[in-house]
């Protein structure tokens, strides 16, 4: 039998997925997703590798993964060597897959992921703020202030946890906290911003600037030994050790409190972790589900950025 190589764990994810729609127990489930590893060779990168770079690595040594795991900016690295996916049942029953204007349906979409800034709600609560009441830049500015000229009581190296280093966290400074100058608070079907940038390679002047105002914030509170040098895995330390109330991450970083970091992140009194936006803008006054202590990685998932 050929063995199927695949960057990261989605064959894995898709394989379980299809098989527990079909109605099948989990111990079925369990026992054929066990014999589809048998024709699996997984790839794993560490989160802050270039794992663009490192498929073109393989790529061009002709060991070239077999299902790849990709970010929407990663496909264009791709041209014309992805297979239209069209045809299968799954692409009309999402609105969510990658669709290219030439190529067709290059991607299934495996995961759904929050974007934004989590923070420390004990922290927060320690310092009298409310984080319903982070509506815009403003109230944001407001509050880490309020918590800097706390830190060090509080015993924090810094405020933030930003860090804006090219070659690790490129992916979450450039990518995904980019977006929220793409479209943080429009519609889902907004695409002015990126169509601006796409076309023409524009930029909306007085949203950047705000986009601006609000990347300078972060960086004036954050910690120094992060913002230019950092890695993924200092960034999260930091925050799971209780060295930052805030940090630019997504989702994700549920499992690494309760994985990697748990040691640290229970030396730190497994605090309270909540999620919320990153506003460019004031918003309307809304209630945030309540951060949670025992469901860490599960909040993290439910909750909007």
């Amino acid at each position: 039998m050929k063995k199927i190589t695949c960057f990261s764990l989605i064959a894995m994810l898709l394989f379980i997925t299809v098989l527990s729609g079909c109605g099948k127990s989990d111990a079925e489930v369990a026992e054929e997703a066990i014999a589809f590893t048998d024709t699996l060779r997984i790839l794993n990168i560490k989160s802050e590798v270039d794992a663009q770079a490192t498929l073109k690595g393989y790529y061009l040594s002709d060991q070239m993964p077999d299902i790849i795991a990709c970010e929407a900016p990663g496909f264009g690295n791709w041209e014309g060597l992805l297979v239209d996916l069209s045809d299968q049942d799954w692409a009309s029953r999402t609105d969510a897959a990658y669709v290219d204007s030439t190529y067709g349906t290059l991607g299934f979409p495996y995961t759904t992921e929050a974007i934004g800034f989590a923070y420390n709600a004990d922290i927060l609560a320690e310092c009298g703020i409310d984080s319903a009441s982070i509506t815009g830049p403003d109230s944001m500015k407001a509050a880490i202030e309020a918590i800097d000229s706390k830190k060090d009581q509080l015993g924090l190296k810094a405020v933030v946890g930003y860090c804006a280093e090219p070659e690790n966290l490129g992916w979450s400074s450039g990518n995904h906290i980019f977006g929220a100058y793409l479209d943080s608070g429009l519609a889902r079907t907004d695409t002015t911003c990126i169509d601006l940038l796409n076309q023409c390679g524009a930029l909306d002047a007085d949203r950047f600037s705000h986009y601006a105002d609000m990347i300078g914030l972060f960086i004036q509170y954050s910690d120094p030994d992060l913002v230019l040098k950092g890695s993924y895995d200092d960034q999260v330390l930091g925050f799971a050790s209780g060295k930052y109330a805030f940090i630019t991450q997504g989702s994700w970083i549920g499992a690494t409190l309760t994985g990697a970091d748990a040691d640290a992140y229970a030396k730190a009194g497994n605090f309270a972790v909540g999620t919320g936006w990153i506003c460019l803008k004031t918003l309307d006054k809304r209630e945030l589900p309540s951060p949670s202590r025992n469901s860490l990685q599960e909040k993290l998932t439910q909750q909007d950025s």
